[in-house]
């Protein structure tokens, strides 16, 4: 293993961001601070990266699940969609970990899939920053709407689709790397080539893989969002003992618009009270003049 001086670097800076995330524990509205300029920037870049390849007619897209998640993770948090904050938050600590667990597994193998290791090191940056923001929302945003949950299952199953779909022609069609796309060897198997010998590795195996695959990747959806309303409803507790105010302003694009037709609308009101308490103090102006003038005309006639 020549690489393997990756592996304690590589933990070492998810020590880091896990210390980081429990100093902000009680800092909610820092954390997503935090985690809309992660979002901002992830998103950013991988935004200008696919749209450099499509100026250069590269055929390289985003099909692999860590790609699509940049997307999702980056449009939910920057919109400020709560309700979809466990989505995001999902898609990023699987993307991030994921990448953990397969650099302690195989660092050689990993980084021979780069063009150059300043390519490799730029991955390793944005997938411990997808880890961090994702625990981040775990941990130190809003508290999740275990109803809510279904949203990362159908997003799991669109990606998986969108895979498929790729796959047989109908999307991208021009790619010629359809074989080395991750998320399709997970879904036919041929990703336990990597622990079991090609040769050895019968269709019996692969499909018990698979199931055992689909029900970890479930298992992990529910966990994350009961991991989350455990560790609020502790935070809570804690918070209320302490005293300390633990709730999180609305950040992103939406809340800015709402909050902005909100002051539109309250400046409108008052300018249209400021015109109604005008219009009244001039009619009564008038009335009192009226007044006058009749009192005046009467004591003629006398």
């Amino acid at each position: 293993m020549q690489f393997w001086w990756l592996i304690p670097i590589v933990l070492l800076a998810c020590a880091v961001e896990g210390f980081a995330v429990y100093l902000l524990r009680y800092k909610n509205t820092l954390s997503l601070i935090l985690v809309t300029v992660i979002a901002a920037f992830v998103m950013g870049y991988k935004t200008f990266e696919f749209a450099g390849y499509r100026i250069q007619g590269v055929a390289e897209y985003p099909i692999e699940f860590s790609h699509i998640s940049y997307f999702v993770f980056g449009t939910i948090v920057l919109l400020g969609l709560r309700r979809l904050y466990g989505l995001a938050g999902y898609c990023a600590t699987l993307t991030g970990l994921g990448n953990v667990i397969a650099l302690c597994a195989s660092p050689d193998s990993m980084i021979s899939g780069f063009r150059s290791g300043g390519y490799f090191a730029l991955s390793i940056i944005l997938h411990n920053l997808m880890l961090f923001g994702g625990v981040l929302l775990l941990c130190n945003s809003v508290k999740f709407r275990i109803k809510d949950i279904w949203t990362a299952f159908l997003a799991i199953a669109l990606i998986c689709g969108f895979a498929q779909l790729v796959n047989a022609g109908l999307i991208y069609s021009d790619i010629d790397y359809k074989d080395s796309i991750v998320i399709l060897k997970i879904m036919d198997g041929r990703i336990f080539e990597y622990i079991v010998p090609p040769e050895k590795l019968t269709v019996a195996g692969k499909v018990i893989g698979c199931i055992v695959l689909l029900l970890a990747v479930c298992g992990s959806v529910v966990l994350y969002y009961w991991g989350n309303n455990k560790i609020y409803a502790r935070k809570e507790k804690l918070a209320e003992q302490k005293c300390i105010d633990i709730s999180c302003k609305k950040i992103g694009i939406i809340p800015l618009v709402v909050c902005i037709a909100g002051k539109i609308g309250e400046r409108k009101k008052a300018l249209k009270d400021a015109q109604d308490c005008t219009s009244q103090s001039s009619g009564q102006d008038v009335s009192d003049e009226s007044v006058k003038e009749k009192d005046g005309l009467n004591n003629t006639d006398e």
